[in-house]
């Protein structure tokens, strides 16, 4: 077994050559452009492409201090809001760029199914379902906010209109043609980028 450690790295860097180095770092930061692309077609307020890029690379190192979904979300929220987007709409962005996310990634699963073998057993597939309990706790939770809102108006008065502008968000992008290019071309771009 090899060790790994800083003298390595020193000195596989010192047998590099100098050209190879740069056009790696050069081809790396090409992710975050395409990262940028897609998150500006996931909002429908028009952002400039140059912030959007810097916020991919500020997200790289909100992962690393953070590794959970919530730093990624917070900074994308906080950030729509400083350039101007209604905050449900910043909320919805990120469903929106999730969604087409995995969209992307499903649609590439496709492509490469007819060159690849795989055998799967029925017994290989091992997965836990929710247990009854907690699906009827969940259900219960959402009957009683669902009540709360028909039955107490002053709750309704503040949960409901940003609830209607994060959907109008949603439904925003589909209809708009370069929206949908940018957030499947950035996604395409930024998935085939980092394999």
């Amino acid at each position: 077994m090899q060790k790994i450690g800083f003298g390595t790295i020193a000195h596989e860097l010192r047998q590099a050559q100098v050209a190879w180095i740069v056009v790696g770092l050069i081809v790396a930061q090409l992710t975050f452009v395409a990262g940028g692309v897609s998150f500006r077609g996931a909002v429908p307020t028009p952002l400039p492409l140059l912030p959007c890029v810097v916020l991919q690379s500020a997200i790289k190192f909100i992962n690393l201090t953070a590794p959970s979904s919530a730093g990624r979300i917070g900074i994308n929220v906080r950030f729509l809001q400083r350039v101007g987007a209604p905050t449900p709409q910043a909320f919805a962005a990120g469903a929106v760029d999730d969604v087409s996310e995995k969209i992307v990634e499903i649609g590439l699963v496709l492509l490469t199914l007819p060159f690849v073998h795989i055998a799967v057993k029925a017994s290989d597939l091992k997965g836990g379902a929710p247990s009854g309990r907690l699906i009827v706790a969940v259900l219960v939770v959402l009957a009683l906010i669902v009540v709360a809102l028909l039955l107490v108006p002053v709750i309704r008065a503040k949960v409901l209109p940003p609830i209607r502008s994060a959907f109008s968000g949603l439904w925003r992008w589909p209809r708009n043609r370069q929206k949908r290019l940018e957030l499947f071309g950035g996604h395409s771009a930024w998935k085939f980028s980092t394999r």
